[in-house]
């Protein structure tokens, strides 16, 4: 499933596979017969590496400890799982007592950085937001029910921030936002995504949390400040009581509001597993009581009224087309696993 994800994002495709055949052993050569050299060369040097990962699995024993005892389960290994020049390898660094702190250290990102001499990459944003789609199929494509949700309410978001008149660039980071902005659902279990009954108290906190964990996410990538508080404030509320942060009005861009509604707009004329779709009756007296309860930003909201039929087609044409992608990638799932099963 990674493969056929990652094969589908432009920016990354060409990693795809060497997370496809990661997992692939070495079979003393034989495995990696037909495989490209280099692909399948970092494909083995991942699963080593994941592999080494998962034996440090005793936090309670200092990893210098452990040590002997993983390079003797990875030993016993090569040429069967693992390349045995890669093991070699493996066996001469590790001689470091460095490489073994640096894989335990919670501050990785200087170490790794440092080690492989990484820079900063600054994207445009088209590049951007060919980038969010990493994001977009790894959040959404847990569930047939949300495969559409990101690319819906970015396209309403953006819809309506031109409807707003607002300018070409506050109606791209609308977008580039709405395609961050359910980062943080990554924590949730599948489970409550699918439940078809009422939520319980602590499934609707688990739920409540993901704008908080987006929040954070974004927070740490540089340049990303403004596309932050667009996204992480679409459960917030004008009267305060929002979460996670409970900001008030005044303190509410005018694109936070718009982004809040459209995620809202767009949650409700979708099919979730509890209820049908929305008509624009319900979603007029949803959005308009919300408003009158000092909810939501009650301009923007009969803006959404007032051009519901447009934000209708926009938000089906463009989830038409992730939901195609979402079968294509399934069915090329379940033959990939056919083939698999045979062999």
């Amino acid at each position: 499933m990674g493969y056929l994800l990652v094969d589908n994002i432009k920016p990354i495709n060409k990693l795809s596979n060497i997370i496809r055949w990661h997992h692939r052993n070495w079979e003393h050569g034989i495995g990696f017969k037909n495989i490209d050299a280099k692909t399948g060369l970092i494909s083995q040097i991942i699963y080593l590496a994941d592999r080494l990962s998962i034996l440090i699995a005793n936090e309670n024993k200092n990893v210098l400890t452990q040590s002997n005892e993983i390079l003797a389960i990875i030993n016993e290994d090569k040429g069967k799982k693992f390349n045995p020049k890669l093991v070699a390898i493996l066996m001469k660094i590790s001689l470091s007592t460095a490489f073994w702190l640096n894989i335990v250290t919670v501050n990785k990102e200087p170490i790794i950085k440092h080690v492989l001499g990484f820079k900063n990459k600054y994207l445009s944003h088209q590049e951007l937001v060919e980038f969010c789609w990493i994001f977009i199929y790894s959040i959404d494509f847990r569930s047939s029910y949300t495969a559409s949700h990101s690319v819906g309410v970015a396209r309403v978001a953006e819809k309506l921030a031109q409807l707003s008149k607002l300018p070409d660039d506050d109606c791209k980071l609308m977008l580039i936002a709405e395609y961050f902005h359910d980062i943080g659902k990554l924590i949730v279990p599948i489970e409550i995504l699918e439940k078809t009954g009422k939520l319980t108290e602590d499934e609707y906190n688990i739920i409540k949390q993901h704008t908080y964990y987006t929040y954070f996410f974004l927070d740490s990538i540089s340049g990303l400040e403004a596309i932050r508080n667009i996204a992480t404030y679409h459960h917030e509320s004008i009267d305060g009581n929002g979460y996670p942060f409970r900001i008030a009005s005044d303190e509410l861009s005018y694109k936070s509001r718009l982004l809040c509604i459209a995620d809202i707009f767009t949650a409700l004329t979708e099919k979730r597993p509890y209820r049908n779709p929305m008509d624009k009756k319900e979603v007029a007296e949803i959005l308009l009581d919300m408003a009158d309860k000092n909810k939501i930003d009650k301009d923007i909201a009969n803006l959404t009224i007032q051009n519901f039929d447009i934000l209708c087609e926009y938000n089906k044409e463009y989830q038409k087309i992730a939901n195609e992608n979402f079968v294509y990638i399934e069915k090329k799932f379940l033959e990939i696993s056919a083939v698999s099963d045979s062999n």
